[in-house]
């Protein structure tokens, strides 16, 4: 059976804010790159320029001195930043050819050294417009995934039997796909011989589209292969509520469409006082 379920982008259709542990290991992870090329702009300066003109061309603090200290502090920073940033992990790498761009420049105009190599200066400007080419197709892709996020829309999939089910448990990760959190949903739903089951995937799903524990969804089950289980797992093509009444169906009120909601009612009307 063809039926239509709501795509499951990865995208979100809202912009989150920035979280400050996010900010916080971005900025790590700037400084850790700036350190590698103040490291590397000295180390140009040791090697080209004569002993007694090392003040002049690379200051009196000189951080080839130590080396290996500042490369695994400087290390480190890069790392948890990688580790940290989170959604702005991707802004590291055009900031990275940013600061080699001006370390490059700063070569070419500081040290004696750059005064017969001009292609220095063209190899400054060609990486820093390779950053800014990178750092604005990554803002681009990331505007087109929100947009398409929010256009919705429904795919054609074939799935089997459509069902009603409840969503059980939803958790948030702290991992992130193109700015939605990553989610653990759980659905529950009988099948036709009235046994409850569970099923849980992982989605990224924007904030403002997160389902609430409870909720009613429509769960697609394959009764000769168990394993191959799906539900709608997000509000962005509209409630839940609503797409159980369009793919099944239902009247707004009417609770007995599936055997879930039937074995529900059928609790509920046992208990005393109900």
């Amino acid at each position: 059976m063809l039926i239509m379920v709501p795509r499951e982008d990865d995208a979100t259709s809202i912009a989150r804010p920035i979280s400050l542990r996010h900010g916080i290991s971005l900025l790590s992870a700037l400084l850790g790159l700036v350190g590698f090329a103040l490291l590397a702009y000295q180390l140009v300066g040791v090697f080209t320029c004569p002993y007694a003109e090392w003040e002049t061309c690379i200051g009196d603090t000189p951080l080839s001195d130590l080396a290996p200290i500042t490369v695994g502090l400087c290390g480190l920073l890069l790392i948890g930043g990688l580790l940290g940033a989170g959604r702005l992990r991707a802004a590291i790498v055009p900031l990275a050819l940013l600061v080699a761009a001006m370390a490059v420049l700063s070569v070419w105009w500081l040290l004696p050294v750059g005064e017969d190599r001009p292609w220095l200066s063209a190899a400054a400007g060609a990486l820093g417009l390779l950053g800014v080419v990178i750092g604005c197709a990554q803002w681009a892709a990331g505007s087109r995934a929100r947009r398409q996020g929010a256009d919705g829309g429904a795919s054609p999939v074939r799935l089997g039997t459509p069902v009603v089910g409840r969503i059980a448990s939803v958790q948030v990760t702290e991992d992130e796909i193109k700015g939605a959190p990553l989610v653990s949903i759980t659905a529950e739903y009988a099948d036709a011989d009235g046994s409850l089951r569970r099923h849980t995937k992982k989605r990224a799903v924007g904030v403002a589209h997160l389902p609430r524990t409870g909720d009613q969804t429509v769960v697609w089950y394959d009764a000769d292969h168990p394993d191959q289980v799906d539900f709608a797992h997000s509000s962005e093509q509209g409630p839940l509520d609503e797409l159980v009444d369009r793919v099944l169906g239902r009247q707004p009120g009417f609770t007995a469409a599936g055997p879930y909601l039937a074995r529900e009612e059928t609790e509920r009307n046992l208990r005393p006082g109900g």
